[in-house]
């Protein structure tokens, strides 16, 4: 292997660059920590590549620093501590991925003293590392990169230093990198204090005014108290040429609130996004004349989306929907209503979801509908389900409820219908639908996603035993999937036809991830 041109081995070795994470995460899955696992090989394997010849060396070395992935462990004190001694290594890094929060002290707390100041005790670094010393070239470092005549960033890049180490030390990894292409970040974010966005030029605090040029960023992949960038500082995006991905999560205990104006903003701020996901609850700010007059003006010239999801829909889901509807061709969406509380003429119906998908039926791949979380006093359904996608040839993957594939039993049974999610799903596990589920799927499905509030009966369904025995009329049907597990019985007879039939509680919650 040693006698191979440089050329060929550094595409070897690109194969071991660290993989990326797209999806912010919802809970800890087994596929993430294999991900995990898979990273921490591949940085080994290129830490034993560094040391078995200047050449490989040579080589591995950018590709080795082309990702750094916070794992805990101090490594991002580490990776700092590399930089600084060789400021080259700066252009190489391409990926920054930090979920987890760092629970120590600052390494560099300004209280203390030279005496006590505390040291980094690994295998890998020198017992005398972050001594005072090392700290000075930090803070100058620092100084050098947030120089403001106007404005004392540095001082206030230490309280945040103080306050919180991780977020501060990130926020200096970012800084140093020009060259970064995906940020995949856990945001702490609070209202009257500057956060870790804001010492990189994208956030919105008043004492932080830093603008940076991250002239090759396409990927920003965020989750977090989002709420107060959210709101005001999407016009940080506009410095942002390339971004054409921008995920946006809340963490789920927070009771924090977006506004619908922001998300219209935030398109008109990115004219080149391509792949949009929110997962924050919705309001409306102005009135929905003005709202509306807002959505109509940005989709005179709408924006390059091939990817929109937007989750947690809790007010204006009409709107939601025209803007979907106005928007180019798609390929993948994911549309989800949050307890909505609609009156009177403000009612959504079903049949408006048709017409806001009908103008992609021939470039959608990717589709979720998910009303699991609305009660029947808050929503209602007008002439059955959402109706048939069975013209939709270009759907794949296809992931809905059963309130939007089969619609509501009160159609049959009148007022005494279920009036919640978990009640109608228990009367469609009982009965069968005045029609097939085979005869309103798209022809061409490849994977059906079952969104349920609870498990399927041991016995199964009538409707899924109907459609095990029509996956003749599906020939490209492949798999069938639940959050809980699959009836052995009724899995058995998707397998003779040619379907798996599996429970898998990660697929389900990423179906709402297009």
């Amino acid at each position: 292997m040693d006698e191979l041109p440089e050329e060929l081995l550094l595409q070897i070795f690109l194969n071991l660059k660290v993989i990326r994470k797209f999806v912010p995460p919802a809970n800890a899955g087994s596929r993430d920590d294999d991900r995990e696992r898979e990273n921490r090989d591949r940085i080994n394997a290129l830490l034993g590549l560094c040391s078995m010849s200047k050449k490989y060396y040579r080589i591995c070395q950018p590709i080795l620093f082309s990702g750094f992935i916070d794992y805990g462990d101090h490594a991002t004190t580490r990776f700092i501590y590399a930089l600084l001694h060789k400021p080259d290594l700066t252009r190489n890094v391409e990926y920054i991925e930090a979920w987890k929060r760092s629970s120590r002290t600052s390494l560099w707390d300004p209280e203390l003293s030279p005496n006590t100041t505390k040291t980094l005790e690994t295998p890998k670094a020198p017992k005398t590392r972050w001594n005072n010393l090392q700290h000075a070239r930090l803070i100058h470092k620092a100084s050098t990169i947030w120089h403001q005549p106007s404005y004392d960033v540095v001082s206030t890049w230490k309280e945040l230093l103080h306050r919180s180490p991780g977020d501060a030390e990130r926020a200096l990894i970012i800084a140093l990198t020009p060259n970064v292409q995906h940020l995949s970040l856990s945001v702490s974010l609070a209202r009257n204090k500057p956060s870790m966005l804001d010492f990189v030029g994208l956030g919105n605090h008043p004492s932080v005014p830093c603008i940076q040029d991250f002239t090759k960023l396409e990927t920003i992949c965020a989750k977090g108290d989002l709420s107060s960038w959210f709101e005001s500082g999407v016009e940080t995006l506009s410095n942002l040429p390339k971004l054409n991905t921008l995920r946006l999560q809340r963490h789920h205990w927070l009771q924090t609130r977006s506004k619908i104006e922001a998300v219209l903003s935030l398109i008109s701020q990115c004219p080149d996004l391509k792949n949009l996901y929110i997962d924050f609850p919705m309001e409306p700010e102005m009135s929905p004349t003005q709202c509306a007059a807002r959505l109509e003006s940005i989709l005179i010239s709408p924006p390059p989306l091939e990817e929109i999801s937007l989750n947690k829909i809790s007010h204006s889901p009409k709107m939601m929907c025209r803007l979907i509807q106005g928007l180019r061709p798609l390929k993948r969406v994911s549309f989800s209503i949050d307890r909505y509380h609609g009156r009177g003429t403000e009612r959504f119906l079903a049949p408006v979801l048709m017409d806001t998908f009908l103008p992609h039926c021939h470039s959608l791949e990717q589709l979720c509908v998910d009303f699991r979380r609305m009660n029947k006093h808050e929503y209602i359904f007008s002439g059955g389900p959402v109706g048939s996608l069975s013209e939709f040839y270009a759907i794949k993957t296809l992931a809905a409820c059963y309130h939007s594939l089969l619609g509501d039993p009160a159609n049959m049974i009148g007022p005494a219908s279920p009036t919640n999610a978990a009640d109608i799903e228990k009367y469609w596990d009982c009965y069968r639908a005045p029609f097939r589920l085979s005869d309103v799927l798209p022809r061409n499905l490849e994977k059906l996603i079952l969104l349920r509030s609870q498990p399927l009966p041991d016995n199964g369904s009538p409707i899924l035993w109907d459609l095990a025995d029509d996956c003749g009329l599906l020939p490209t049907l492949r798999k069938v999937v639940v959050e809980h597990e699959a009836p052995s019985a009724l899995a058995a007879k998707f397998f003779e036809n040619g379907v798996s039939f599996v429970g898998d509680a990660l697929e389900v919650s990423q179906a709402h991830f297009v």
